[in-house]
């Protein structure tokens, strides 16, 4: 007498249900749209590939968030998030964006004694107001270096 566990045709995903006894009752005891493989299957951490019949560690498919893309880690056996192309430039203009905001002394230092801000400041807020049009912009950036 031998096990059997049972996975949905179209999807490879064993449903949870077994069958034990001779094997001349299996065809009976098959639910509808599934077919039997010997043997007892865990049906979260298995599946069968249906294109190739082999059992395979089970992989749900990735969360649904439209904000985060999704990569399948082959060594933790899971899905993992992957920054997509707006949130990279996102985090850039961020960063971009608080760089700015902590030389903002600057200008209004120079502003209330009446003088100009000095150019490597000047030319240091330019560089960072000019990212976006830098080759690599937003993945392979090179920030400028704040004055001393």
């Amino acid at each position: 007498m031998s096990t059997w566990s049972f996975a949905d045709a179209r999807t490879g995903l064993f449903i949870g249900r077994r069958y034990s006894g001779p094997e001349r009752a299996l065809l009976v005891n098959t639910p509808d749209g599934c077919f039997a493989i010997r043997g007892e299957h865990d049906p979260l951490a298995v599946q069968i590939d249906t294109g190739t019949g082999a059992l395979i560690v089970r992989r749900d498919p990735p969360p649904a968030d439209d904000a985060t893309d999704w990569t399948w880690s082959e060594a933790r056996q899971r899905w993992e998030p992957v920054a997509s192309a707006a949130a990279v430039e996102q985090a850039a203009r961020s960063r971009r964006g608080a760089l700015l905001a902590s030389s903002d002394w600057i200008v209004s230092r120079s502003a209330e004694r009446g003088e100009d801000v000095p150019a490597t400041w000047r030319s240091y807020r330019d560089a960072l107001r000019d990212l976006p049009s830098q080759p690599g912009w937003p993945t392979d950036i090179t920030w400028p270096a704040a004055p001393a």
